[in-house]
């Protein structure tokens, strides 16, 4: 994997997340990455990456469905632990560059990209408690439990 574009400014970075962990990954992206390994997609919807969160859980979803026995969400943490890095700071350029285009004065500048970047912390939370409804309707509804 390549390094990320070295237009896009530490700073922008540092604002753009709130850790100072993107800025040192960007030059070591194959570092693997804990917590995108534990909480897969709950990762993603966190860092506000929501396509591939709904995307991978969707995925995940459809491929438990026809095989039930399978170990997907397994696979998609190792597969987030090695790449989650990488597509985080892949989303975090694109934002930054998208951000940048605009005409805006530095603060306004600032001010859009604590907007746009940070965490929810909300959207994972709900969608585990969806999970977790699923899950008991699912027991409940099973006559061998």
């Amino acid at each position: 994997m390549t390094e990320i574009n070295s237009i896009i400014a530490d700073d922008d970075i540092r604002t753009f997340t709130g850790k100072e962990y993107y800025v040192k990954a960007r030059y070591k992206i194959k570092k693997w990455n804990w917590a995108a390994f534990f909480f897969s997609y709950f990762w993603l919807l966190y860092r506000k990456m929501y396509l591939f969160g709904f995307s991978y859980l969707l995925f995940a979803y459809l491929i438990d469905f026809f095989l039930p026995e399978s170990y997907i969400n397994l696979m998609i943490g190792i597969v987030l632990g090695f790449t989650g890095n990488y597509i985080y700071l892949k989303f975090i350029e694109k934002k930054i560059q998208h951000i940048s285009s605009i005409e805006l004065d530095e603060s306004a500048r600032v001010s859009l990209l604590l907007k746009r970047g940070r965490t929810n912390l909300w959207v994972p939370i709900l969608v585990a408690v969806l999970v977790i409804v699923q899950i008991t309707v699912e027991l409940l509804n099973n006559p061998d439990f």
